[in-house]
């Protein structure tokens, strides 16, 4: 039986790290991203692999051969991930204005579209808390808490674990209570 695309994907996410992680991991290994380059050194490439596996923790056991339908809709969720990531940022800060107002909602183009927060809105995205950042601060500020409770909420899941290589390495994990809920209804809107 051939592997299938998303198989594949999986597996140089989590055995070839270095190859598609983003610069910062880099940084975070004490290498300068400007002047490492992936192929260049298949022995270099090999050795920084396993340390950023090590460092990361993942993975720890061997990868499915096959992956189930979530396993594989997540997958195909990587293109996307930083819109995701986004939305998750946008729950967590509880302040419906950010998706209404106009200023706010172009702010955070191209990542979230006027139907992707139409749709957040629509979906009982939580309000109740004042707008407290500015229309230029919002997108930075919610991709970032996106990132961070991204990597706290899937630090389970294999698919979340290999794909979390394309993400800025975080200090610590952000924690909102409804992640995972939120997570789920995210991965079919966006």
């Amino acid at each position: 039986m051939p592997l299938n695309q998303p198989v594949i994907r999986l597996h140089q996410l989590a055995w070839q790290p270095v190859r598609f992680a983003h610069p910062l991991w880099l940084v975070r290994m004490g290498l300068q991203s400007k002047k490492y380059r992936y192929g260049d050194c298949h022995a270099r490439d090999r050795a920084v692999n396993r340390c950023l596996i090590r460092l990361r923790g993942f993975p720890r056991q061997p990868l499915p051969a096959v992956l189930t339908d979530k396993q594989i809709a997540q997958m195909a969720l990587e293109p996307r991930l930083d819109a995701l990531c986004m939305a998750l940022g946008l729950v967590s800060l509880r302040c419906t204005d950010y998706l209404r107002i106009r200023s706010y909602r172009e702010a955070l183009h191209p990542l979230l579209t006027d139907e992707h927060l139409c749709q957040l809105l629509g979906m009982g995205c939580p309000g109740g808390r004042a707008a407290i950042f500015s229309p230029q601060q919002l997108p930075a500020v919610a991709l970032q808490l996106g990132r961070g409770i991204l990597h706290a909420t899937t630090s389970a899941a294999i698919t979340w674990q290999a794909l979390s290589i394309l993400l800025p390495p975080l200090p610590r994990a952000l924690w909102l209570p409804s992640a995972d809920l939120w997570l789920a209804r995210l991965e079919r809107l966006l």
